[in-house]
């Protein structure tokens, strides 16, 4: 294989480093299998806390996550 062959297998991706609780963490890989975003968003499970995700999906996916928030704590958007 000649290198000219392996850089036309080079492969880029644009994205986010996230840090999060387990909880959090299982939440956006249960939303990525699930295709919620329309399309799977999680590049590479890092650790137990750190995803990388496509930088192009997180506006939607913080959308998501405000919805559940505040589907399951109503009063904390009562309270500011």
């Amino acid at each position: 294989m000649s290198d000219v062959d392996k850089i036309d297998q080079l492969h880029c991706q644009k994205g986010i480093y996230v840090t999060c609780d387990s909880s959090m963490r299982e939440l956006i890989k249960y939303l990525d299998a699930n295709r919620t975003l329309g399309c799977t968003f999680v590049i590479e499970e890092l650790d137990d806390t750190h995803l990388f995700l496509d930088a192009k999906k997180i506006p939607d996916l913080e959308k998501i996550l405000e919805q559940r928030r505040e589907e399951l704590c109503p009063d904390i958007n009562e309270r500011d």
